[in-house]
């Protein structure tokens, strides 16, 4: 997923394929967030998910890949990162496992968080 993937403005709900603007999304939201994700998860404590997220840089479609392939990859990766939100989400995080150089934790957390949200968002609304 670490191509530069093209943004498309413009469209109406009508013209867009969801799978695919799904994959274009989910690419670009790969590209942007998951090291600040993988970040956060690990120092939070969290490095299975942390290990989870870093695997989804190596995702990979066929080029004659079917519908039924792309859904089931979105529901994959929705799995993890719904996992990844829960434990953001609930992580007790005592101040041993935040870095004392780090004094924007919980402000990063919380964006990572709406980040994580709005992606979720995106592969429910293509998975229905």
């Amino acid at each position: 997923m670490n191509t530069i993937l093209p943004i498309h403005f413009g469209w109406s709900f009508d013209d867009v394929d969801a799978l695919s603007l799904a994959i274009d999304r989910l690419g670009l939201y790969l590209d942007q967030e998951s090291e600040t994700l993988i970040h956060v998860l690990n120092e939070a404590g969290d490095l299975r998910t942390a290990g989870d997220v870093d695997d989804l840089s190596g995702l990979h479609l066929e080029p004659d890949c079917t519908d039924f392939n792309i859904v089931q990859l979105l529901l994959d990766v929705r799995q993890i990162l719904v996992r990844a939100l829960d434990e953001m989400a609930t992580a007790s995080i005592s101040s041993s496992q935040i870095s004392s150089a780090d004094p924007d934790f919980d402000a990063r957390t919380s964006c990572v968080c709406a980040r994580l949200r709005d992606i979720i968002a995106i592969l429910d609304w293509a998975l229905n």
